[in-house]
């Protein structure tokens, strides 16, 4: 038992090691940089921001994770270290949640390295996003739920309840998590609510006061837009019975093979094709979970709600045609985890479930690093315009050399999303008593920028030039108070 959890310890911390590898590589593009302002406008003003950013239907989310960014703005304002807590804080807070679900279920814990190396959740995990703070906060909450199954303790009961609440605050993709763990609580266990009611009163009424702005927000944006977003759906979504079938299509996240496409290295990323490997496990998992819903033991009662999960999550996603992109598993990503954990330890015959776990895991270790390898050394992908937000805030401390308030570019990263630049300028200031001077003709070219011949300049990396050439008028101040894109 001493070697096993000593590897399952070096496995986990190769996995943890991953995430805060080159945190300069990391994204940088359009609600990241809106939700910083937020944050950073909120504590210049001394207060807490009210929500967050508002959604494809017209409904703001919750303020929680607009919260921990002025915490963390409270320590630095370099994006890379802003990024590198963040990153701490999300993948230690998933692996911890993790670990406490494989104890409390009996589960072989080196499977959490797996789920932890997978691509999209170490990039998920980094971005400086709020809709991925639903992993975390999902894995704690499942894994509370799993304690309080087997001890019956009032402390994990409030942490599940808490959890659960708030949740779909983050995001509406988490009711499919949250909804049923609710019922499954008032169905089975309501004498030991009845029992710990006045904590968890206590609980609520803290919440609901905290909360108090954002829920009139949220309640009077849902009413409002509902009828619209119902019969429209979600824009440019699928057909709403593909949609519907987004729960088999939880390993979008998990295992993440899509995300070769954002890389231009495609041989030293074909480790990446094996992740495929956790839709079988995902399905199994379905299967072994029906057959043991009628007992009565806490991983019984685990897979359960994760059965339940599934169908209220086909139901809302099929409702609002909501597609499967792995960002739209953040709210089920325990869920879909627990039902793979369930299917590697339950296959015993010729060892398949431990055979296609531990491939699943090579390849998330192999893909991971292969894809963070080639993103270092060439960048993103030329098709996708993105550059990495080490190069970005270059950009940014470079103009405080200079009192120009516009530029010229051809990046269409900054004109369709300006806030990228004006934001890295908020956080990134000139220094005090510093002399600008007015240039006139800066421009910033594009990544991958294209010239004669067809050959790619700049290779990844946006490029300040002083003696610029023609192209669109970009504001580069500061971006103010309340701030809003002209669209979405």
């Amino acid at each position: 038992m001493s070697w096993k959890r000593l590897g399952t310890a070096l496995l986990v911390a190769a996995a943890l090691a991953l995430t805060i590898l080159w945190p300069g590589d990391a994204t940088w593009l359009s609600d990241e940089p809106r939700l910083l302002a937020e944050a950073w406008h909120a504590n210049h003003d001394g207060e807490l921001a009210r929500g967050g950013l508002w959604g494809n239907f017209g409904i703001r989310y919750g303020p929680l994770p607009t919260w921990i960014y002025q915490a963390l703005l409270l320590i630095t304002h370099d994006p890379e270290t802003l990024l590198l807590l963040r990153a701490l804080l999300c993948a230690g807070a998933t692996t911890a949640g993790l670990l406490w679900l494989a104890r409390e279920l009996r589960l072989p814990a080196w499977f959490a390295a797996a789920i932890l190396a997978a691509p999209y959740v170490v990039q998920y995990h980094r971005l400086l996003w709020d809709a991925s703070f639903a992993m975390p906060l999902g894995a704690l909450t499942l894994a509370a739920f799993a304690h309080f199954l087997r001890t019956g303790s009032g402390k994990t009961l409030a942490l599940t309840v808490a959890g659960a609440g708030l949740l779909p605050t983050i995001h509406p993709q988490a009711l499919p998590f949250s909804l049923p763990l609710f019922g499954w609580l008032a169905w089975r266990h309501h004498p030991a609510l009845r029992a710990h009611w006045k904590p968890l009163l206590a609980l609520a009424l803290v919440l609901l006061s905290t909360h108090a702005v954002w829920i009139v927000e949220a309640v009077f944006g849902f009413a409002h837009q509902l009828g619209g977003s119902v019969s429209h759906g979600y824009p440019n979504g699928a057909p709403r019975l593909a949609c519907a079938l987004a729960p088999l299509l939880g390993g979008n996240l998990i295992g993440g093979p899509g995300i070769a496409a954002q890389a231009p290295g495609a041989p030293l990323l074909l480790p990446l094709f094996g992740l495929y490997a956790v839709y079988p496990l995902v399905w199994a998992g379905i299967f072994v979970a029906a057959q043991r819903w009628r007992e009565t033991s806490p991983r019984a009662a685990v897979g359960t709600v994760a059965l339940a999960g599934l169908f209220v999550q086909a139901a809302l996603f099929g409702l609002m045609r909501i597609p499967s992109g792995p960002q739209y598993f953040f709210g089920t990503f325990a869920m879909h985890a627990v039902l793979a954990w369930f299917a590697v330890d339950e296959l015993r015959t010729l060892r398949f479930g431990t055979i296609l776990g531990g491939a699943f895991a090579a390849c998330a270790f192999a893909g991971t690093v292969g894809f963070a390898s080639v993103v270092h050394s060439e960048g993103y992908a030329h098709t996708l315009g993105w550059a990495k937000l080490e190069n970005q805030a270059a950009i940014a401390r470079q103009l405080n050399k200079f009192s120009d308030q516009t530029v010229r570019t051809d990046a269409v990263l900054y004109l369709q999303h300006p806030q990228a630049l004006r934001t890295l300028r908020l956080l990134l200031p000139r220094e005090p008593g510093a002399a600008p001077r007015e240039n006139g003709r800066l421009f910033i070219a594009a990544p991958h920028r294209v010239v004669c011949g067809g050959d790619f300049v700049n290779r990844g990396r946006f490029v300040l030039h002083e003696r610029g050439s023609a192209g669109d008028l970009l504001d580069v101040t500061p971006l103010p108070k309340g701030w809003r894109p002209a669209s979405w």
